[in-house]
């Protein structure tokens, strides 16, 4: 089964919309999966090390309209959690693969694991 490419926009929303997804939901997921021990990060990866700085340095920032935002530091980045973020995200909605071939085709899992996450 391959999965097409498809594009979403991230936002400061309050809800998802037509391909927009605010950052608050998708570093939520993210939250989550860590506490519960369910995303690690190995070490064997080659950005593992700058994945692991950029996850320690991710912050959010209440504005004074009440407005929470999430960010790296000033000077810093936060790509590889964005990028983190979305391929959970892509997972939560085709499910998480059994195996992915050298041509990028996703095999899925008969019982998908994401099935019954609470946000589904």
């Amino acid at each position: 089964m391959h999965q097409p490419a498809w594009g979403i926009t991230i936002t400061a929303g309050q809800a998802e919309s037509g391909g927009h997804i605010p950052k608050k939901d998708l570093i939520a997921k993210l939250v989550v999966l860590f506490e519960q021990g369910r995303l690690k990060i190995a070490e064997e990866l080659p950005l593992a090390k700058e994945v692991k700085a950029e996850l320690q340095e991710f912050r959010s920032r209440m504005h004074a309209s009440a407005h929470v935002s999430f960010e790296a530091p000033v000077g810093k980045h936060d790509d590889l959690v964005l990028a983190l973020s979305l391929a959970v995200y892509h997972l939560r909605h085709i499910g998480e693969p059994s195996r992915i071939a050298p041509d990028d085709t996703l095999y899925p899992r008969l019982t998908d694991v994401w099935a019954n996450a609470p946000d589904r």
